[in-house]
């Protein structure tokens, strides 16, 4: 993996699945859009990208079962 450039990441990351949901807490009525990936240096667990409203990205982290 060589990244001498910050926009070759994305060569490593290969997008699964997203979901469509609000949040299940009722801290606010926001619509979620939560992206999982397969990334080469997170095998085991991928990435996953949460944007609220669908535009204002709030998370990026290990698929870890929280959208918060």
């Amino acid at each position: 993996m060589s990244l001498d450039e910050p926009k070759k990441v994305w060569s490593y990351i290969t997008p699964t699945d997203i979901i469509i949901t609000k949040d299940r807490h009722r801290r606010d009525n926001e619509i979620y859009v939560q992206i999982l990936c397969d990334c080469v240096w997170q095998e085991g667990h991928g990435l996953q990208f949460i944007l609220r409203k669908g535009n204002e990205l709030i998370r990026v982290s290990d698929q870890d079962g929280n959208s918060f």
